[in-house]
């Protein structure tokens, strides 16, 4: 039976009870209660009735004995229809204001009930940028910052144990990093937002060899710096108030357990992977065991993909809908299209977006490495997705290239968090 002392049942009463949704009042007495209501609400994901009960008796002992106590949403929001998780990732935050505004949305009702959001800003144009459809100019990624800081504040959250949180990321070249990494030193109107920088394998080879980096937005290179300089800036911020972090991205994505998942999906699922959604257009070829074909004729369909070692594997293309889309030229009189945050792999072993691959040199499948010589947006087309489950490296027109998700899960992903008593749990 749980030890429960009297300020912890204050705490309890004040934060963690189930309480009356018409009146607001206290209905649970003790931990036993809530232990109880949250073992029931984890224990109906079984599928039958006796698996049920057998895990409802699980959950109920491991917290009872305090060997395992889950996160703060799930002790309070079970037997509500609330969000259990701790913290979400929503996708990568479109650089155009109708969809920056239904990410709004889904970051109030999230905040709502009391899950911390992250969102990536790598998309949004940079600051002064024109925008066709009125002719003025953009205020860049740090004034989008405040609106997400906005909406967390003002959302009326549905416990009183969490304050609103958010996490906004941005790439290492994008050409606002410096006003993003010096957003939180002034005067605290950040205050419910915590900010990281993603830094890619190439971009930390550059910084250790002290090499210029480009930054860059929709192929266009605005600025070009040392890439040490804009380490040291990291440095400098970390030093003096904590922030900005650093997300290693290629790591994560090499080391994410999720990509040895089988990728099959209802291919008429908006959703697919669109935490991480780079794409290729309809008449971009991909190598099969049948030769290069379209990913248009291949959408919907069981095919055997050959990836960048020449291993087969039984895999499905599918649409991903319309998205914004630059053209490559290459120096082979070639092209490739693709969303602007495609991975290419380069000749020298090194990984690049496609926005970012104005005069690098591609890894070819077989011949000579291309270089890119031009890169254009050419607007929004529908676009396709393909997974290689292993190398994660497939061959489209002949270019070794990423493949186009990394995690096989909806666009809206979650975690649960717990604790495990490590003390109670000796042999």
């Amino acid at each position: 039976m749980a030890v429960i002392n009297e300020n912890t049942q204050k705490l309890l009463e004040d934060r963690y009870f189930f309480k009356d949704t018409n009146t607001g009042k206290v209905i649970e007495k003790t931990a036993e209660e809530m232990f109880l209501r949250v073992a029931k609400t984890i224990s109906k994901a079984e599928k039958t009735p006796e698996l049920q009960e057998e895990y409802e008796k699980i959950f109920y002992d491991l917290m009872d004995n305090q060997l395992f106590m889950p996160n703060t949403p799930t002790l309070i929001g079970s037997g509500y229809n609330k969000c259990l998780s701790a913290c979400s990732v929503l996708p990568r935050i479109p650089d155009n204001l109708e969809d920056i505004y239904k990410h709004m949305w889904h970051n109030a009702k999230l905040t709502k009930y009391g899950c911390g959001v992250g969102q990536d800003l790598s998309d949004i144009r940079p600051k002064g940028e024109i925008i066709k459809s009125s002719g003025g100019t953009s205020a860049g990624v740090v004034n989008w910052m405040h609106l997400i800081n906005t909406v967390a504040n003002t959302t009326i959250q549905g416990d009183k144990a969490r304050r609103a949180a958010n996490m906004a990321s941005l790439r290492f070249s994008h050409p606002d990093f410096s006003d993003f990494i010096h957003s939180k030193k002034d005067d605290g109107s950040l205050n419910a937002m915590n900010i990281s920088v993603t830094i890619t394998d190439e971009e930390m080879r550059k910084i250790i060899n002290d090499e210029d980096i480009d930054l860059v937005w929709d192929g266009k290179t605005y600025k070009t710096v040392k890439a040490k300089d804009l380490f040291n800036d990291i440095i400098d911020g970390l030093w003096e108030n904590g922030e900005p972090g650093c997300l290693w991205t290629d790591s994560i994505n090499r080391d994410n357990p999720f990509n040895l998942q089988d990728g099959k999906f209802n291919s008429n699922n908006e959703h697919y992977m669109s935490t991480t959604n780079p794409c290729f257009t309809g008449d971009m070829r991909l190598l099969t065991s049948d030769g290069y074909q379209s990913f248009a004729e291949l959408n919907g369909k069981e095919i055997n993909i050959i990836d960048s070692n020449g291993s087969i594997f039984s895999k499905k293309v599918w649409c991903n809908g319309e998205k914004d889309v630059i053209e490559l030229k290459l120096s082979n009189n070639k092209s490739i299209k693709c969303t602007p945050n495609h991975i290419f792999m380069l000749n020298d072993g090194y990984e690049s977006e496609a926005q970012n691959s104005l005069n690098k040199k591609l890894l070819a499948f077989s011949g000579e490495c291309p270089t890119v010589i031009s890169i254009e947006n050419i607007g929004r087309q529908k676009v396709y997705d393909f997974i290689e489950p292993l190398a994660h490296w497939g061959v489209v027109e002949n270019i070794i290239v990423h493949n186009c998700g990394e995690q096989p899960l909806e666009g809206y992903e979650f975690c649960n968090l717990g604790s495990i008593n490590i003390k109670n749990q000796k042999m």
